[in-house]
């Protein structure tokens, strides 16, 4: 017997790893947490669905799409690993959203990132108006999810920017209450509630380099480059924490949180109304 020797060295061996994309492609990135189909999670799974389709069909420009599932029940994991031949699915234990983020973060440094819960609706085209609103003003944080439940957390430093960069702020009140309504709806408020409190609330707008934003933030869905807000977002040793602290911790750092002026992207929380289904049916092909 003629004993076969190995042949020279892999080709791979001195070659390096890197998880960067082109600087120029956007990645979009749903986290995803759904321990099982019972409770608060019983109509869940028909929420995250309409969430990565959404997001994955109605982006409307060239990205890279991922799904990072913390420890999701096995119904979810399967459906997940169906649809990993069209997109990236990361399979971990249950790290936290905070630690998945800053794991998301750390893998494609430099880039442009959207961050969403899984109880996010995309509308189509989301994704291209919050890059610009990030490019033209050199935002930190944009949001296309416009309400103004999330205006009592700090971003003076919006307007402190606008009056520094002589911007007119025109503070028309023009976001829809029915916006405000369905997001409070989502996220448990009472709509006579919600009505009494945000109808009055102004919803800041202006204009620079020709593009229109909206002071202010929200944190279900945000768009920003990886290496500005990973520092926002420790390890932590928590499942679930609120994100005001990241919001408040962006403002002192003299660093722009911005909405678009329409609506692109929306909360549904764990319920879904029949008018929800027929907008989701209308959003997803």
């Amino acid at each position: 017997m003629v004993a076969v020797m190995r042949e020279g060295l892999n080709p791979l061996r001195d070659e390096r790893l890197d998880f960067m994309i082109p600087p120029d492609v956007p990645v979009v990135a749903i986290i995803t947490h759904l321990p099982k189909l019972q409770g608060y999670h019983e109509y869940r799974l028909e929420i995250v669905q309409a969430a990565i389709e959404s997001a994955y069909q109605n982006a409307g420009v060239d990205h890279h799409f991922i799904v990072w599932d913390n420890g999701s029940c096995d119904e979810l994991r399967a459906r997940l690993y169906l649809d990993s031949n069209k997109y990236n699915v990361i399979f971990s234990p249950n790290i936290g959203k905070m630690n998945a983020i800053n794991r998301i973060y750390g893998m494609y440094n430099g880039s442009v990132i959207s961050i969403s819960d899984d109880d996010i609706l995309h509308y189509p085209g989301w994704l291209q108006p919050q890059i610009d609103v990030l490019e033209a003003y050199d935002a930190a944080m944009v949001t296309g999810c416009v309400t103004r439940h999330y205006m009592k957390y700090k971003h003076l430093y919006g307007f402190r920017w606008a009056r520094e960069n002589r911007v007119r702020l025109e503070v028309d009140g023009d976001v829809p209450l029915k916006w405000d309504l369905q997001h409070g709806e989502s996220i448990g408020k009472d709509a006579e509630f919600s009505k009494m409190i945000y109808q009055h609330i102004p919803a800041t707008r202006m204009v620079y380099n020709g593009v229109v934003a909206r002071v202010g933030g929200c944190h279900c869905q945000f768009l920003g480059r990886a290496d500005t807000l990973r520092p926002f977002f420790p390890i932590t040793d928590r499942y679930m924490q609120p994100l005001y602290p990241v919001d408040i911790a962006i403002d002192e750092a003299r660093l722009l949180r911005l909405m678009t002026e329409n609506r692109l992207t929306r909360h549904l929380g764990n319920r879904l109304t029949d008018e929800d289904r027929k907008e989701i049916s209308n959003v997803v092909g």
